[in-house]
């Protein structure tokens, strides 16, 4: 690959599920000098609208030069939902990450709402002989994005109402 002196190569865009609040207010800061308020105004859209259309001004209430930024910063990528499993009140899923790995979560009825157990890992350094998971050895370690995915699947793409959350391959 031939590089031009002076110029780097484009930013590559952050996936918004990988972002807390606050990260996105420094980020915000940063670029525009109005984090806070720029911050909410795309959480509020995504997370309780879904509106992942980050390049529509309109949408996010910022000026166009704004927004086009902001469609080249930002990006998501609904994870892929590769099987459901759903027996007794119990659902169980299987996530396909970028890198074809899988990963299983399983979401756990209560009495007014579900607690969704997210995984950490793809696989497992245990090897315990009961776990499939265990059995196939340890890959990595899922990023930030790859495990709030499994929140945005189970609310989003399942529908789920989801009020608690517990942690499995740790």
């Amino acid at each position: 690959m031939h590089r031009h002196p002076g110029r780097m190569p484009p930013e590559e865009p952050t996936p918004i599920l990988g972002l807390c609040f606050e990260q996105m207010v420094r980020i915000f800061e940063e670029r525009w000098g109005r984090g806070r308020h720029r911050a909410a105004s795309v959480f509020r859209e995504f997370y309780r609208r879904d509106n992942s259309r980050f390049h529509d001004p309109a949408a996010f209430g910022f000026p166009p030069a704004a927004a086009q930024d902001l469609g080249r910063m930002l990006c998501h990528e609904a994870p892929h939902l590769d099987a459901i499993d759903a027996a007794d009140g119990v659902v169980k899923f299987v996530t396909r990450l970028k890198d074809g790995c899988r990963i299983e979560s399983v979401i756990l009825p209560m009495a007014t709402h579900g607690t969704l157990c997210v995984s950490t890992q793809v696989g497992c350094r245990m090897g315990c002989l009961f776990c499939s998971t265990g059995r196939h050895g340890f890959v990595r370690d899922l990023s930030a994005a790859e495990i709030v995915g499994q929140m945005y699947t189970a609310r989003k793409t399942l529908g789920r109402d989801i009020r608690n959350i517990v942690f499995m391959g740790m």
